[in-house]
């Protein structure tokens, strides 16, 4: 079933999120709403099944009860197998609950937001319906302005590193465009793969490392590596372009360039199964940047859609989802 992306349940984002106005990075978190409430339908929909099956089969005892305890008054018959039908469509009842936005009823959902950033990301997925959501980012500018924007009470963030952090009840962890950022990401995911809880999930979105995007992006990591970053800064300003991620975005440079074969032995090496993969964009993350004052609303749409019938190398950015390696 398709799941319907935030803006499709009809609600507000623009107080929540500064990439309403930037479709590539809208498009991502679109993909993690869609992708987390799938999984929660998914396991939900296997909850009801369970509970189902344990309802008929309470239901069957019953009636065989009633069989094996014929000698007992037909008004006492009456009541139980009454009772045990009534059981039986309370239990059919559970699965047809709905939630304020359309989907079923759903149980508390955990999500941890690694590297979170300005919010950006964030603070909307605290629109998922009876979700916590909590960020961490090891920039203190960036927490700062993280309280001042967030008026959701299920959403917090807090200073710290991932390692000192307890990652044990969250059912999903993200990292939107932060693993190309961390040298030693290997360890952050193989420590990750043994303190998270067995059910847990880890979302990421990075860049392809030898896509377009990155190949765009050369020149200016070239002129940032001779020490350019104000003039960089100066260009940007007067392109009007906006860097909405992270306030230390221009000091925390991409260190790491991913290959659908790195990561799919690093998940090997370290613990972990991909179960889920997405390419996505081509050309609009390069237009985002050098061309911002250019609207990419009904480009990126198309962009987006080429990503998917292009080699997933052509592409300039993927979408994981992981889980801990069974067996």
């Amino acid at each position: 079933m398709r799941m319907k992306t935030m803006h499709e349940h009809g609600l507000k984002l623009d107080h929540l999120t500064e990439y309403t106005a930037y479709p590539v990075h809208m498009e991502r978190l679109n993909w993690l709403v869609k992708t987390i409430q799938a999984q929660r339908a998914t396991s939900l929909d296997r909850e009801m099944r369970i509970r189902d099956f344990t309802q008929k089969l309470k239901v069957s005892s019953d009636l065989n009860n009633l069989e094996v305890e014929s000698g007992r008054e037909e008004s006492e018959n009456s009541e139980l197998e009454d009772k045990a039908k009534r059981s039986f469509r309370e239990g059919d009842s559970i699965s047809s609950q709905t939630d304020s936005i359309g989907n079923r009823w759903q149980p508390m959902v955990r999500i941890l937001d690694v590297g979170c950033g300005t919010g950006n990301i964030t603070i909307p997925l605290g629109m998922i319906p009876n979700s916590e959501v909590v960020g961490i980012d090891m920039y203190q500018p960036n927490i700062d302005l993280v309280n001042t924007r967030n008026t959701l009470p299920n959403v917090r963030v807090t200073f710290s590193r991932l390692s000192d952090f307890d990652v044990s009840t969250f059912d999903f962890i993200i990292f939107t465009e932060v693993l190309e950022h961390i040298p030693g990401y290997r360890d952050i995911l193989e420590d990750l793969s043994k303190r998270m809880k067995p059910s847990a999930q880890i979302l990421v979105t990075i860049p392809n490392g030898w896509g377009p995007f990155e190949w765009a992006m050369q020149p200016m990591y070239i002129m940032r590596k001779m020490g350019l970053n104000g003039f960089i800064g100066k260009v940007k300003k007067l392109l009007g372009k906006k860097e909405p991620y992270a306030l230390n975005q221009e000091i925390d440079p991409h260190v790491n360039f991913f290959t659908r074969r790195q990561i799919k032995n690093d998940c090997k090496n370290l613990g972990l199964e991909l179960v889920e993969f997405e390419p996505a964009f081509v050309f609009a993350p390069i237009m985002e940047t050098y061309t911002p004052f250019i609207s990419l609303n009904k480009i990126a749409y198309l962009d987006n859609k080429l990503a998917h019938k292009l080699p997933v190398w052509l592409a300039s950015g993927w979408y994981y989802r992981m889980r801990r390696a069974r067996g």
